[in-house]
């Protein structure tokens, strides 16, 4: 049996090197692939913000009480579905029913006015929660501490 040459052993193990190599590039090319998905993901979150503050009003003489608007903002270049904002405060859970808001448009702010009985405009700072979709079908929870959080379609928002 001819164990054959120096010159085919060279090839066969150039060829073994090739194939391994060529596996080896493949792994790390889909590593790489699913990690910039997930840093996509999360920096389309990353530009949503939400907070509440009194509105502001036009004429700079008026010295009458503002109402507590909350704020969706999206600095993102995507769309995002906001699917429901509780107001409360921190510590102690939302109150107030659900806003149901929908979708907030990328480079968009959408305002919604808060209950004056519930949130007086002299008082304290309404906590804010949302949770929302991004466009990689990815649900996140966002608390007006900037707080945010990947989570399932149906977690519960929490009181913070």
């Amino acid at each position: 049996m001819d164990g054959g040459s120096l010159a085919d052993w060279v090839a066969a193990g150039g060829a073994v090197v090739a194939a391994v190599g060529t596996v080896g590039a493949l792994g790390v090319a889909l590593s790489l692939l699913r990690e910039d998905r997930r840093l996509r993901a999360v920096a389309q979150a990353t530009h949503v913000s939400v907070w509440a503050e009194w509105r502001r009003s036009s004429d700079r003489y008026d010295l009458s009480e503002r109402q507590f608007f909350a704020y969706i903002n999206n600095a993102g270049d995507a769309p995002i579905y906001v699917e429901d904002l509780r107001a409360g405060f921190e510590g102690s859970g939302p109150i107030g029913p659900v806003i149901q808001v929908g979708t907030v448009p990328a480079g968009g702010t959408s305002d919604y006015g808060l209950s004056e009985v519930l949130f007086p405009p002299g008082g304290e700072v309404p906590y804010l929660q949302i949770r929302f979709l991004d466009t990689n079908r990815v649900w996140w929870l966002l608390d007006s501490r900037a707080r945010l959080t990947r989570v399932g379609r149906r977690d519960e928002l929490s009181g913070g």
